[in-house]
């Protein structure tokens, strides 16, 4: 148990195990076998995984501005809602000295209200002292008040801070809280990011396809999944189309075909540079159970961005949160 450690407040824990080797199953020599990995229960029941755990991350090295200054950039954490969101995003800053960042400025890119560039003009927030700690500097929900009513969005942030605070590589995590307490790292923040290019398809039309995204319920389920497209510019796209594969109801008529399902393209699922699927909205699909959802988008070629990328998060009837970090598997 960490009482063992005293209070060290908040860190990064490296763990070392020993054992004679009559108490470790595994094979001599065959030391990958081996797995540790962490939960993390809050009081009230909510649970998370903690996905970032098993994320290759060397983190970011600071550049040297000149002057004595250093500065970090990260992101993008996608669907960041702002201060009054229902789900309370926090994020940290880890490997800064004393916590002693000077400026942070931030971009919100695919903002659902308007008046954000999606450069680090849109934003710069009040440095508040009592949010560094001895290695790291936390940023609330309440200080994303800075940026104003922005909805939610994609957020990067620059960071800049004596280069001397930077001693290595800067990570940046995000935790999310439910309404009810429930808790997601939202894994897909240590993904590349890449996103999908479209592909051309006839009469000056393209499409990109996602998935498959597992275990998806249908409009019926306690859990609820909500989809989000990004790079959706020009209006509403042509048809979304959707395989059902492994379906745990409908007597086999659904066949992991896109003839499967298409979904009504409903104008107030639209905001500013994105596309979301709501739950109910799979009520045009009929009654699957759950199965795995593949995604096709078609639209004309000034609808879709040059990259586009397709999240999910799922809340359930009790306010559960979860990321479903294996979709970036």
């Amino acid at each position: 148990m960490t009482e063992d450690c005293g209070a060290f407040g908040r860190a990064d824990v490296l763990f070392r195990v020993t054992a004679d080797s009559s108490r470790v199953n595994y094979a001599l020599g065959d030391i990958d076998n081996m797995r540790m990995q962490r939960q993390i229960r809050q009081d009230t029941g909510a649970l998370t995984d903690f996905h970032l755990d098993g994320a290759v991350s060397t983190g970011v090295t600071a550049t040297n501005l000149g002057n004595g200054s250093g500065q970090v950039i990260a992101g993008p954490f996608e669907w960041t809602g702002d201060s009054s969101a229902p789900t309370s995003n926090q994020f940290r800053i880890a490997g800064v000295t004393n916590g002693a960042v000077s400026r942070i400025d931030v971009s919100i890119a695919n903002a659902t209200a308007s008046g954000y560039a999606g450069d680090f003009n849109d934003c710069s927030l009040t440095i508040r002292p009592q949010r560094a700690g001895a290695r790291d500097y936390i940023i609330l929900r309440e200080d994303l008040a800075d940026c104003g009513a922005f909805g939610r969005g994609d957020l990067s942030f620059r960071i800049q801070a004596p280069l001397s605070a930077f001693p290595a590589a800067v990570k940046v995590r995000r935790l999310a809280f439910g309404a009810d307490g429930d808790i997601t790292d939202f894994g897909f923040d240590a993904e590349a990011g890449a996103g999908q290019t479209p592909t051309t398809i006839s009469g000056g039309r393209e499409e990109v396809v996602f998935g498959p995204f597992e275990w998806v319920g249908d409009a019926q389920a306690g859990t609820r999944g909500v989809f989000r497209i990004t790079g959706i510019v020009g209006g509403l796209p042509d048809s979304i189309d959707i395989a059902i594969a492994n379906a745990t109801a409908g007597n086999g008529q659904f066949t992991g075909a896109y003839s499967d399902c298409s979904l009504t393209l409903r104008p107030g699922r639209a905001g500013l540079n994105e596309f979301v699927i709501g739950a109910a909205d799979f009520i045009d699909c009929g009654g699957f159970g759950r199965g795995d959802l593949s995604f096709r988008i078609r639209a004309d070629a000034a609808v879709l961005a040059d990259t586009v990328r397709m999240r999910r998060f799922a809340v359930t009837t009790a306010g559960g949160l979860t990321d479903f970090g294996f979709d970036n598997d």
